[in-house]
């Protein structure tokens, strides 16, 4: 009797959403990718060690072209990723296909392992995936710009875009341009995940903001988050009044949908927190039953890249950025 195959490699998935919008969720994703990529903070799971290239027909690399086409892979010869179309919708998805040159898609820094490690412990490669983004014209930056900029070796990928700052569904039934396909999306985070040690899936607005007709980043990440790993939802939360409130609705549409509430961040803290803030970060993890595991400096995505890169790390619990379990007390839900 021959026995199983075991699963390939996969590097660890972590879904970022909001309590609502401007909490701060793509500085939070850009500290968590630039703190993650740090060798002493490397996680449990190892990249794919046979799928060294990251497949998706829009990847470039930062640090220039790269020395040869990237393989296919075995079992789905296809191109897969951003652009992929859906059997059901054969013409080109998504605002990028018209603007194949956007800076936010963003490609491959995995680096290729082909052998035991020598010398010191590597990087730890990174991918950050936008499935949608709204607001920003065709030729602007966007969010993954701005991840791209503050934590600079990290790929990116952004697969859906509309004109208009609305919910995505909304957005694209405005523009009349095809909604986001949730199967596109699973692809190229399974894609990413094959290929990096961390894939971080940074949502749009709260966590029930219909993405396409009726998915959300929940439905997402209960496609792509491995049950009973250290995979899981990361909810990055306001400082001020309303936040129990809204963080304690978010984690329970977490946990209605079987997820596992990885965290919760604070995304913005000001030098002179009031007595709400105050009393908010040492009330969420007793209300929420989640650990407060990062609080990130109000202004921080203003410093510069280096300096923004050399104190992310600070910013997160050690213990659980090293892929730890979050049962335990939070270490950063006290005051200073």
């Amino acid at each position: 009797m021959t026995s199983p195959t075991p699963p390939p490699a996969r590097g660890r998935v972590l879904a970022v959403t909001g309590t609502s919008t401007d909490v701060g969720k793509t500085v939070v994703t850009a500290a968590l990718a630039a703190a993650s990529s740090l060798p002493e903070v490397r996680g449990a799971h190892a990249a794919a060690p046979s799928l060294p290239e990251v497949r998706g027909a829009q990847a470039t690399s930062h640090e220039g072209p790269a020395t040869g086409p990237p393989r296919a892979a075995p079992s789905l010869p296809e191109v897969r990723g951003v652009h992929a179309a859906a059997p059901s919708l054969p013409e080109v998805r998504g605002a990028l296909a018209a603007a194949p040159s956007l800076p936010e898609v963003r490609g491959a820094q995995a680096t290729s392992h082909e052998g035991p490690a020598t010398g010191p412990p590597r990087a730890a490669t990174v991918a950050v995936c936008k499935p949608v983004q709204t607001g920003v014209a065709p030729t602007e930056p966007g969010d993954l710009a701005e991840v791209a900029r503050l934590v600079g070796d990290v790929t990116t990928v952004e697969s859906y875009r509309y004109p208009e700052p609305l919910a995505p569904d909304t957005a694209a039934r405005r523009a009349g341009m095809p909604l986001a396909d949730p199967a596109v999306i699973v692809r190229t985070v399974d894609d990413l995940a094959a290929t990096h040690d961390l894939t971080l899936v940074e949502g749009a607005g709260g966590v029930l903001v219909r993405l396409g007709e009726s998915a959300t980043i929940l439905d997402i990440a209960a496609e792509t988050l491995a049950p009973g790993t250290d995979d899981g939802v990361v909810i990055v939360v306001a400082p001020g009044l309303g936040a129990l409130n809204h963080a304690e609705l978010t984690v329970n549409a977490v946990r209605a949908r079987g997820l596992r509430p990885a965290g919760l961040v604070i995304g913005w803290w000001p030098p002179d927190p009031d007595l709400a803030m105050r009393c908010n970060r040492s009330d969420l993890p007793r209300i929420t039953g989640v650990p407060v595991i990062g609080v990130l400096p109000a202004g921080a995505a203003a410093l510069g890249p280096e300096e923004f890169r050399r104190v992310a790390p600070t910013w997160f619990d050690p213990e659980w950025l090293a892929g730890s379990s979050t049962s335990r007390p939070a270490s950063l839900a006290r005051t200073p």
